[in-house]
């Protein structure tokens, strides 16, 4: 046989065996909340992650990457701990002990500020980014888009635009507000 079937087959075992090893021990299931609004009450956001390996971890990381101007609610992670939230749009929790074969749930409350309306404007994607940190490598995904509601008020009518009284005189004037928004 020549060099050059040789030089292909070694590229080929080569990039056939580049990816073992790396990655691919968690699987993930998320969900969303569907009902976040700007200045609105913060919502649930959740996501399982599974260990599909068989290797047993411990101290874990779960970084959380939100949408710019959606922020974790400090204190409302459920089932691991607050590890750095330094940075409330990227929160980093731990999970002390994960073993091979094993699921865990963990929740947490985020809300919705006016800066994620820029997202909205420029029909950039809102969507979540989750990322296992585990010795000597990590898994992540990015969740779905998802939308956020948002108020858009305007003024659709006025009555009695102009008055002309006394000083002390009662004037009523109706003022007719309407949100065109989606929230």
């Amino acid at each position: 046989m020549n060099k050059t079937f040789y030089i292909y087959l070694l590229f080929f075992l080569w990039i056939s065996f580049d990816g073992l090893g790396q990655g691919n021990q968690f699987n993930f299931t998320y969900s969303n909340p569907t009902n976040l609004g700007i200045c609105s009450t913060p919502k649930t956001f959740s996501v399982t992650i599974t260990n599909i390996s068989t290797n047993n971890y411990t101290n874990v990381l779960l970084t959380v990457d939100l949408p710019n101007g959606v922020n974790y609610i400090a204190g409302t992670v459920m089932n691991a701990t607050e590890n750095d939230i330094t940075n409330l749009n990227v929160p980093i929790f731990e999970i002390a002990t994960f073993p091979a074969g094993s699921s865990i749930t963990v929740t947490y409350q985020g809300s919705a500020w006016c800066a994620v309306n820029n997202l909205i404007i420029n029909d950039l994607p809102i969507e979540v980014n989750y990322r296992v940190d585990y010795p000597g490598n990590y898994d992540e995904i990015t969740t779905d888009e998802f939308n956020v509601f948002v108020p858009a008020l305007s003024i659709q009518t006025i009555t009695n635009q102009t008055f002309t009284g006394n000083v002390g005189q009662t004037f009523t004037r109706v003022i007719t507000i309407k949100n065109t928004g989606n929230s």
